[in-house]
């Protein structure tokens, strides 16, 4: 969920800002996508957005004087050591990108940037929008739900500056990066924005269910029986972190899904790389539709199948394996049905959703004669 456009600007994350972050994001999440390289260009970049619109003439360029941060005792970086301070800044996350959780190298350039406060104006802006640009990148999705962490962050200042101070007494008095109170604040932030994810609604709902109605339950029974396991078919809608899973089978099917949630937390366990996540299967956005028929899916390096965002497949009779040990060996799982599976994205959002279901149901059942 993106900033409402007609929300004062002193209220929201600015739009083209989140935009221009969302692209990058999707950019550098999709299968076979580099790791984000983190630049003083693109530090630049995301600065000159931040202050669009505000008359500002210096928009993207670092400051050449010198300034003070209003009730703070720490005093930023002299405008000659700005440039090298920035570079530091991104040496820092390009090499900790492994190495270091999102929740830290998030925590790292905000309070960092905020620090050197390499511009003249907009420099809790551009810190803002950066840090949420790492975790995003970072943790491998685009994040839904609202009030984003930067909307957080304006509307909880004085807890934000003081992890803040804390990290710059940290830093100037013991010499050493801790940004343990940033981390645990942006984690909190995060389950706060994420429990704002809409639910699926009942007219959703009732959509769906007009699409298994006209594209299933008319095709012929012996159609029906040969590709769900029975020809008196149940559907269910799962919600599986930014993936949207509507479940056509048997009725036993979705009670084994019910049961196998219930038990680990997922209806289908390592059949969807989450969280930035790779798989053996990769699905990407132009092949929307594609129909992946009955065969065992290789769970062992962690995950089956990997969606692009924007993203949608049919899955045909899953089968997942995977390695386990000898003492307690888990050689996976199998359902009768189909899995219709789209990826949320910019433009697979929840609310486009049934259609692109529509367009899976649709193009499956074409392929199958009926």
């Amino acid at each position: 969920m993106g900033p409402d456009p007609s929300a004062p600007e002193d209220l929201r994350f600015a739009l083209e800002q989140y935009n221009f972050i969302l692209e990058l994001v999707e950019q550098h999440t999709r299968p076979d996508s580099k790791q984000l390289e983190l630049t003083p260009v693109l530090i630049r970049e995301l600065h000159a957005k931040a202050i669009a619109g505000t008359g500002a003439r210096e928009g993207g360029s670092f400051r050449k004087v010198s300034v003070e941060v209003r009730g703070s005792e720490h005093s930023p970086t002299k405008p000659k050591d700005v440039a090298r301070e920035v570079d530091v800044l991104c040496d820092y996350v390009n090499t900790q990108w492994d190495k270091r959780t999102a929740f830290h190298l998030a925590a790292y350039v905000l309070w960092k940037l905020c620090w050197i406060h390499p511009f003249a104006d907009g420099n809790g802006r551009t810190a803002r929008a950066l840090s949420y640009l790492i975790l995003s990148t970072r943790l491998g999705t685009i994040l839904p739900g609202a009030p984003t962490i930067p909307e957080q962050l304006r509307r909880h200042r004085a807890r934000y500056f003081d992890a803040l101070e804390a990290a710059d007494v940290a830093f100037e008095k013991h010499d050493h990066v801790d940004v343990t109170v940033l981390e645990s604040m942006l984690q909190e932030m995060l389950i706060q924005q994420l429990s704002g994810v809409p639910a699926i609604s009942d007219e959703v709902q009732d959509r769906l269910h007009d699409v298994v109605d006209r594209r299933i339950r008319r095709a012929p029974p012996t159609v029906i029986q040969k590709v769900y396991g029975e020809a008196d078919v149940a559907e269910r809608l799962w919600a599986i972190d930014d993936h949207l899973v509507l479940q056509v089978g048997p009725q036993i099917a979705i009670q084994q899904a019910e049961r196998t949630h219930a038990a680990q937390g997922n209806a289908f366990p390592r059949l969807l790389a989450l969280g930035g996540a790779t798989a053996p299967v990769r699905v990407l956005e132009d092949q929307r539709g594609v129909i992946l028929r009955q065969y065992t899916y290789d769970a062992s390096g962690g995950y089956a199948v990997e969606f692009e965002h924007n993203a949608a497949a049919i899955i045909e009779n899953p089968r997942v394996g995977w390695e386990g040990t000898p003492e307690n060996r888990q050689p996976g799982w199998e359902l009768r049905g189909v899995l219709y599976v789209v990826r949320l994205g910019r433009q697979i959002t929840t609310e486009r959703a049934v259609d692109i279901f529509d367009f899976l149901v649709a193009r499956h059942m074409m392929s199958l004669g009926a």
